[in-house]
C-alpha cells in the first residue's frame, strides 16, 4: 500500500480531497446507475475539522453537513489541558509494530491514557 507523507497528510491534504471526492460523488462518478439526488458529508474528530473548512470554503460540495466530536465553543476550551493531554509522540517509534510503515511526519499518543483530558 503506498502512503503519503505524514507532513503532507495534513487539513489542507484532507480538505482538498474531501472537496474533489464530494464533488465527484454529486456528479455520479462513483454511484453507478445510481445518481444521489443529495450528498451529505459527515466528520468526527478531525475529520469535522477538515468538515468544516471544506464546507466554508466550498459549500456546494453538500447538501448537509454533519459534525461530530467538535466544539467551538472556546469559553470552556482547557488549552493547557488540551496540550499537556496530547503528548504526541512520532508513531514509528513509539509503536513499530504499528506504525512501523509511516514516516516521522505521522504522530501517535503514548497510551490511550494519555487520551484522557486533565
Amino acid at each position: 500500500m503506498n502512503r503519503i507523507s505524514g507532513f503532507e497528510a495534513q487539513l489542507q491534504t484532507a480538505k482538498t480531497v474531501l472537496q474533489t471526492l464530494a464533488l465527484q460523488v454529486k456528479a455520479g462518478k462513483y454511484t453507478g446507475k445510481i445518481k444521489a439526488e443529495k450528498v451529505a458529508v459527515m466528520g468526527f474528530s478531525f475529520g469535522s475539522y477538515t468538515t468544516h473548512a471544506a464546507i466554508a470554503e466550498k459549500p456546494e460540495i453538500a447538501d448537509a453537513v454533519i459534525l461530530t466530536g467538535i466544539g467551538f465553543n472556546t469559553s470552556g476550551l482547557n488549552g493547557p489541558g488540551l496540550l499537556r493531554s496530547f503528548v504526541p509522540r512520532i508513531a514509528n517509534v513509539e509503536n513499530p509494530a504499528l506504525y512501523g510503515d509511516r514516516d516521522d511526519g505521522y504522530w501517535t499518543w503514548p497510551s490511550v491514557f494519555d487520551n484522557v483530558m486533565k
